[in-house]
């Protein structure tokens, strides 16, 4: 039986309960803030999310709040916006430059797949697309919504060895980035088994994750990735990051389309679950580019039981990459 988390209405714009509204500088000096009021397919209230959507900075859901989960499960944003590189490009790929050195424009509306949220910004002539998805959900105690991130490349030459690094900072792994305040969270192993990246060494991203036959597992390493040289330490079953629980067994499970997923690694004592993204082959041809989909659960699970829950939903998730993927649309350029 599919479970009823994944089963989302295909809405249309009439047909949509959870609403949105825009705050002017709600998230600070030139950082306009969405504010979605989300909603069950019934009208019952869930929560509310939060998205700065304009200015410097990072991008995506700042807050995901449901009304029966005692505490907030964000510490900073999640899928927001690190580093990018590829072969020979002409600046320190160590830079944040997508989020120190660009700014985003964005805004929120209202169709297929519910209330869609998306920023767009340009860095050093890679257009990069964050379209986020808030359907109505079909129990106020079970959050999923999902992302739709499109690169393109708008620079006069073929990005060779190109990816894209993403972070989603959560409360739930830890407070603070040291030892005794944060402490990991779980990838599942080409074996099946679940594993917690503290209990391997991991302590900021040193330890990458992939997939076996990958060209990343042949180099060994994801090229030019900033941190800890991108070395490959171990193959996923496929790639899922898995927070730990809150008192009432809430986690916050991130799932990354495969062919499209260089790897997953954790940050910051575990309080970062990282996604790298790249275009097929780690080419983006000039004017090329590659979409991928990212889904987001905030779902009771309990230990007993996890890996069998996690199959079950990377199931319903890869049978909803065509819908999904459909969801997109443009977005204005000004």
């Amino acid at each position: 039986m599919i479970p009823a988390i994944l089963l989302i209405a295909l809405v249309t714009a009439g047909d949509t309960h959870s609403t949105y509204r825009i705050e002017p500088e709600g998230h600070g000096p030139g950082r306009d803030l969405v504010i979605v009021d989300w909603k069950t397919d019934t009208g019952a209230q869930a929560g509310q999310v939060q998205v700065p959507v304009t200015g410097a900075g990072r991008t995506g859901p700042v807050s995901v709040q449901l009304r029966s989960m005692e505490v907030e499960p964000n510490l900073h944003e999640w899928d927001t916006r690190e580093w990018q590189w590829w072969k020979d490009c002409p600046f320190d790929p160590g830079q944040m430059r997508p989020r120190e050195a660009s700014t985003t424009t964005g805004g929120a509306d209202t169709g297929p797949g519910g209330v869609r949220v998306w920023s767009r910004f340009l860095c050093d002539g890679v257009e990069t697309t964050q379209e986020w998805f808030f359907a109505d959900l079909p129990r106020a105690d079970h959050a999923v919504y999902d992302c739709v991130t499109t690169v393109r490349n708008l620079r006069d030459e073929r990005l060779e060895e190109y990816g894209q690094f993403f972070a989603s900072y959560t409360r739930l792994n830890g407070t603070e980035s040291a030892p005794e305040k944060a402490f990991g969270h779980v990838y599942v192993d080409e074996e099946g088994q679940l594993v917690n990246y503290r209990d391997v060494g991991s302590v900021h991203l040193e330890h990458y994750v992939t997939e076996r036959g990958s060209m990343f597992d042949r180099l060994g390493h994801v090229p030019h990735c900033p941190r800890g040289g991108g070395k490959v330490q171990d193959y996923w079953r496929y790639p899922v990051s898995i927070s730990l629980a809150s008192p009432r067994g809430y986690r916050h499970v991130v799932m990354t389309e495969r062919g499209r997923a260089a790897a997953i690694a954790q940050g910051m004592h575990g309080i970062a679950q990282d996604y790298l993204i790249y275009p097929r082959g780690a080419i983006l041809e000039a004017d090329g580019r590659f979409s991928v989909h990212i889904r987001h659960l905030l779902v009771p699970a309990p230990e007993k039981g996890l890996l069998q829950q996690v199959d079950r939903w990377w199931s319903d998730f890869e049978r909803d990459h065509a819908r999904v993927h459909g969801l997109s649309r443009p977005v204005p350029v000004e």
